[in-house]
Formats: C-alpha cells, structure tokens, sequence
C-alpha cells in the first residue's frame, strides 16, 4: 500500500489513487514519468485522501520538510530522487493508453479544461480518478489566482451528473496497480468507494470556495464529513444510498438544473 505522504496520493499525480491507476504515475507540476511514486514526494504535494483545508495545512508541514517546489525527493530520508531510478522524461514512450495520453498532456496543447473535458468524456475509473486530481488542482490554480468558484462550475457539475448517473464506475482487475491482501471483490468495492468519495470531496472543494460569496453552494462545505459521520464503515452500499438520498437533494437544491444554465451563460459572457 502506498505512503499517504508519496506521490502516488498527491493530486497533481492523476495517474494514481489508492490501489487505483498506472503502475507508473505521472507529474503534471514537474512533467515527469514517476516510475517509483510511492517512495517518492516533494514540497508542493496535495494529498488527495484529505478535504480541502486539511490538504493545505498538510501541505505547509510537507514543505517544511521537503522544501518549498517540485524537486523530487525520496521519502525514507528527502534526499534527491532526481535519477532516472525515480523518474524520467516522457518521451512519448506512455502515451499509448488515452487515459495517460491525456494526463502525460495536461497543460500543453488547447486549454486545461479541454483536457479535462476529454477525461470526463473517456470511459473507466481511471479517467475519473485523473478527471477529479487534476480537477482540484485546476480550481485551487484559479481561484488562488483571483478567480471565483464558478472557474470550476462545469467540472462540479460534470461530477454531480456522474453522482446520479454511474453511482459504481467498473472497476477490472486491469485498472488496479496493486492487490491488496484481501478479496479482489472487497478491493474493487474499496476503489468504488474511493472514487465515490472523490467526487464528493470535489463538491466541497467548490463550496469552500463560494463561502466568500455566500453563494448557496457554500452550503455543501460540509457533505464529505457528512457521508463519512453517517456511513460510518466503508460501504460502498451504504454510501450509494446515502448519496441518492440525502446528498443529491442537497446539490440539487444549491445548483439545479436551472441555475447551472444560468451561471454557466453569465460565464461565458465574461470571457
């Protein structure tokens, strides 16, 4: 199992996530193929498993320790994992796969919501698993550079759609990097639930966000820790119900249909 302090959990990886994704990742900060990303780390990683404000203070620890940019460093003792042992350049050689393609991509061709529209439109969970890392990273860019929480109106969208639409991604054996010492059924249940948790996470990114404005998205701040208070274990079953009971109501009543039409016209008015 990997190191929630590794490469392999950091959210500019969007190769990886849990037992999830590539047996290599990628780094879309340093542009790089991390060929060991469970041992490895550096100053700007995001965590992925933690909420919001949680990844941040995580993140002013970790860069204390590791330095403050996107120097790769070996965990067991944050000396240089420079070398090609740890990493190296992409020269075409992952590219085969659309799912890497995309990510091995981010950032240089058209526009980064155009990639990550591409991953929301590519089947499987490892397209999600990309789609919702690099989703974070995009909002937290914009709005730390001035932007509102509508910089990423679509993306929360596209996710509460997948919230309704594909409560279980199909998970095969071929889209996990590891196996866990227990069932291949309860670990495919395990990496559900992880995405499942990923695209709630990501809504309560944007509410954090909007609660400057008090926008009546800030009101979904809290739905992560709400899934997990009242899910209690980790049940795929129950937070499949929990979700179309209490939290897709909840979405809906902060951003219908509706709304999102209308939000979604003032934005591109204001390009």
């Amino acid at each position: 199992m990997s190191n929630l302090i590794a490469c392999s959990n950091c959210w500019y990886n969007a190769l990886q996530g849990g037992a999830v994704g590539s047996a290599t990742g990628y780094c879309v900060e340093n542009r790089t193929i991390l060929r060991r990303a469970d041992e490895t780390t550096c100053g700007r990683l995001m965590r992925k498993d933690l909420l919001l404000q949680s990844a941040i203070c995580e993140n002013s620890f970790h860069a204390k320790r590791f330095g403050n940019n996107a120097s790769l460093k070996l965990l067991a003792n944050g000396s240089s994992a420079e070398n090609e042992v740890y990493q190296t350049s992409n020269l075409g050689l992952v590219n085969g796969d659309p799912v890497v393609r995309l990510v091995t991509e981010y950032g240089e061709y058209n526009t980064k919501i155009e990639s990550l529209a591409q991953l929301r439109s590519t089947t499987g969970p490892r397209a999600e698993l990309a789609m919702l890392s690099l989703a974070r990273g995009y909002t937290k860019r914009c709005v730390d550079s001035g932007g509102a929480w509508t910089s990423g109106l679509h993306l929360v969208w596209w996710t509460r759609q997948k919230l309704e639409k594909e409560p279980v991604p199909r998970i095969q054996i071929d889209d996990l990097r590891y196996h866990m010492p227990i069932s291949i059924e309860r670990q495919i249940e395990l990496s559900q639930w992880l995405i499942m948790m990923m695209r709630i996470t990501y809504i309560t990114d944007i509410a954090f966000y909007a609660q400057e404005t008090g926008d009546p998205i800030s009101s979904l701040a809290d739905l992560a820790e709400e899934a997990a208070v009242e899910t209690g274990t980790v049940s795929l079953r129950k937070l499949k119900a929990w979700t179309k009971k209490k939290a897709l109501p909840r979405i809906d009543n902060a951003l219908s249909r509706k709304r999102y039409g209308v939000l979604s016209q003032e934005l591109h008015s204001d390009v």
